[in-house]
């Protein structure tokens, strides 16, 4: 495939661009293929928004059928991971959060990538499904960024995980629980990340590390 991207920076108004992002991101959700993803992005004239381009991600990541990842050397893919790490700095919790997943789920990590999606992870303010699908996705990748998982707990406490567990669905609960004992996170003595979890923490993470990776749906 021979995608090429049309940046045309400073040649369009900006509802000209805003129209142009409307339209991909439509182009990108109705995707059927990992090729019609990659043809939307070589066709996209101009920057990519972070939705858009963390749409394009979480789909690759659905239509991606397993075996080679050969498209992975389609210039249009190149680009993308360009845009992320140039949008990724002033973007959500849900941007980063499906970056991660993403790429957790594609089993191929762009290291600064996940570092920046790490980064706005730390700071932001996430949902319950955006703690689990965050704390999943770096637990899958094996990734260590500094921080994180302290941040992690300091956010499932802030999405009301200690105080009120039935906010997080039984499907988040064991992303979470998952991810703190497949990063070695469970610590008795400080506050961390398995603390949030409650009292019956050590017998949760025991019990759902054993059973291995759970799933984690279809990302945020």
């Amino acid at each position: 495939m021979a995608a090429t991207f049309r940046l045309l920076q400073g040649k369009a108004g900006n509802g000209a661009v805003a129209l142009n992002v409307a339209e991909t991101q439509r182009k990108l959700v109705v995707a059927g293929s990992v090729t019609e993803v990659l043809d939307a992005i070589a066709g996209h004239a101009g920057p990519l928004n972070g939705v858009a381009a963390s749409t394009a991600l979480r789909q690759l990541a659905v239509l991606h059928r397993g075996g080679s990842m050969r498209w992975a050397r389609d210039p249009a893919y190149s680009v993308l991971q360009r845009e992320l790490c140039r949008l990724l700095p002033k973007e959500t919790g849900r941007v980063a959060a499906t970056v991660l997943w993403a790429q957790a789920t594609l089993r191929a990590a762009d290291r600064r990538v996940t570092a920046l999606a790490c980064e706005v992870v730390c700071r932001a303010q996430l949902k319950p499904q955006e703690v689990s699908i965050a704390a999943w996705a770096v637990g899958t990748l094996s990734f260590e960024f500094p921080g994180f998982w302290p941040s992690v707990a300091v956010a499932a406490d802030a999405a009301g995980l200690r105080l009120a567990a039935n906010k997080f669905s039984s499907q988040n609960l064991s992303n979470l629980v998952w991810a703190v004992a497949a990063a070695r996170a469970l610590d008795p003595g400080p506050p961390g990340a398995a603390a949030a979890l409650g009292p019956a923490a050590p017998a949760r993470v025991s019990s759902v590390a054993s059973a291995g990776s759970p799933q984690a749906g279809a990302g945020p």
